[in-house]
């Protein structure tokens, strides 16, 4: 396998592992209070990474594309982290993944670029049964941290969208750590106007959690997704880091013991399969 290949399937295994540490530190402190705290701890170490770099750059947009990015990334982290407070990692994990097959859905509406595939209404057909079988509780057809979590989804699909098109233009250290700042302060305004709980000496309980997510989950993963892109097949890192899913749902069953219903595995593969299907490479006619 080349070493490429490699980062990227290290960096699917970190996010995999994130949502069970994003889910037990729930138990401790609320969702903005947590994202609060691991975007400062990642931002802070991009501060420091950008300090030693000694980079001069002339080019500022990096400030006013990592603000908007910053936004984008606080309401996908918010909901994500929300929806962790009543639903397991696997399951959130699955629903997480969902931003892939958003992703080109997305690019059309807002670029009106390229028309839908076939295969595109296919994939988000196939994901949607996916997401009724893995979500269905039989009161109601979606359950509220289900539902947060599909709208994370969707956020990051544009935050994606948003990086394809900017971020090759600007410093991507400095782009990120304007970006974790920005998440970092939207994250003490929620906490603030939610009036969430923040006794900071509940940060001890989950202290472990906290510093994977920051330190492993957000800057080392981050390093890992960029060695691994560099001159790689964009369809074959994106199907390795579609992994993340699986990886999350083995987490929350080693670590926290959570099982699927044989229903919800169901819909787990079938969105796993749509994710997989809107990836493969297109066989252009001659």
């Amino acid at each position: 396998m080349r070493k490429q290949n490699l980062f990227l399937l290290l960096t699917a295994f970190i996010w995999g592992f994130d949502f069970v540490a994003q889910h037990v530190a729930m138990d401790s402190i609320g969702p903005a209070f947590f994202c609060l705290l691991r975007f400062i701890i990642a931002g802070t170490i991009l501060l420091v990474v950008n300090i030693i770099r000694k980079k001069k750059d002339d080019n500022k947009d990096y400030i006013r594309h990592g603000i908007i990015l910053g936004v984008i990334l606080f309401f996908g982290s918010y909901f994500q982290q929300y929806g962790l407070i009543t639903i397991t990692p696997g399951k959130s994990g699955f629903i997480s993944s969902l931003y892939i097959v958003f992703v080109p859905l997305m690019t059309y509406i807002l670029n009106k670029e390229e028309k839908p595939t076939y295969r595109l209404w296919i994939a988000v057909i196939v994901a949607l049964i996916g997401l009724y079988l893995l979500t269905y509780k039989g009161s109601s057809a979606i359950g509220i941290g289900d539902f947060i979590t599909v709208l994370s989804a969707f956020v990051y699909s544009l935050q994606i969208i948003y990086i394809d098109k900017y971020a090759g233009t600007v410093d991507i250290y400095k782009l990120n750590c304007v970006q974790f700042y920005t998440c970092a302060i939207l994250s003490f305004i929620c906490m603030l106007i939610t009036k969430e709980s923040h006794s900071f000496l509940a940060i001890k309980d989950c202290l472990w959690p906290l510093l994977y997510v920051g330190v492993i989950g957000t800057c080392v993963s981050y390093t890992t997704q960029t060695l691994g892109q560099i001159d790689n097949d964009p369809t074959i890192s994106s199907l390795i880091m579609s992994l993340e899913s699986v990886f999350a749902a083995l987490s929350g069953f080693i670590i926290l013991h959570n099982v699927f219903t044989t229903k919800e595995l169901i819909g787990c593969i079938i969105i796993f399969s749509a994710i997989i299907y809107v990836q493969l490479p297109v066989k252009k006619k001659k």
